[in-house]
């Protein structure tokens, strides 16, 4: 009887011992489980914040590409009106030439 009640409470004891080892493990599962999820979620928040800011530089590119055209279009615009100032002053000028040749030619 002693005997069966040493071997049963040895049985008892490894059980017990198995448990907490068990309940060890558990924990440390759960620790690495929580610490992991932790860095899922940091990850994610990067990636949107990376997003974001791809998405704020790519708006900001596009508004650039637009002032640069707005830009060409103006200073196009600007050269073609000088061009004809340019050729409207050279007919003037060719104007009043002929006429201080005449006036030359005059005298």
């Amino acid at each position: 009887n002693q005997q069966k009640e040493r071997a049963i409470l040895e049985d008892i004891s490894k059980v017990r011992s198995e448990i907490a080892g068990y309940e060890s493990d558990l924990s440390s599962a759960q620790k690495m489980e929580s610490q992991t999820k932790l860095r899922v979620e940091t990850i994610e928040h990067e990636i949107v914040m990376e997003r974001k800011r791809h998405e704020e530089t790519l708006a900001n590119l596009k508004i650039k590409s637009q002032e640069v055209e707005r830009s060409k279009a103006t200073t196009i615009e600007s050269i073609q009106e000088k061009k004809a100032l340019v050729e409207g002053k050279k007919a003037q000028l060719s104007k009043v030439w002929n006429q201080f040749y005449e006036i030359r030619k005059a005298e």
